[in-house]
């Protein structure tokens, strides 16, 4: 998908969305990993994300003057969970970071808890997660597990 290819209609109705792009601090603009630009703010903003929780674990989108997050807002996203500076997500192999907390954030909203709580049990599970990876020795995932922890929700 690239911004010049993409369909708003196929997030019409959707309940969740799960956003794994590339963001930069202050780029009205995500982008995938080879560089193309997948979406713009304004194709964002121009959303009705109204019945729509979003998982972003793009990098900078918790930035209170993220162009993107207000686009989100703009759009009236139910809410968006999302954290400060950079978050890390796997392009391969084991399940960490971002991806992690989207994961079990996701199952949690599944037995319909309200997005607050979903996102609070989630972190949870992802400190179980961090202290198993400190009994195994997993320390290459201890910095980006433990990133996840600043994901905050954001609503209109």
């Amino acid at each position: 998908m690239t911004s010049d290819t993409f369909d708003a209609k196929a997030l019409h109705g959707a309940d969740f969305w799960y956003i794994d792009l590339h963001g930069e601090e202050g780029w009205p603009r995500w982008y995938g990993d080879n560089g193309v630009v997948a979406i713009l703010a304004e194709q964002v903003a121009a959303l009705d994300l109204s019945h729509t929780v979003v998982f972003a674990a793009n990098c900078f989108l918790g930035e209170c003057n993220s162009p993107m997050l207000q686009a989100l807002l703009e759009a009236k996203a139910k809410a968006v969970v999302a954290a400060p500076g950079k978050n890390y997500s796997p392009t391969g192999g084991h399940l960490y970071g971002a991806a992690l907390l989207g994961m079990w954030f996701r199952r949690m909203l599944m037995v319909r808890l309200p997005v607050k709580i979903a996102l609070d049990k989630a972190k949870d599970c992802v400190r179980g997660e961090i202290v198993l990876n400190k009994i195994v020795g997993r320390k290459d995932l201890q910095a980006a597990n433990e990133d996840t922890l600043a994901f905050k929700v954001f609503t209109v």
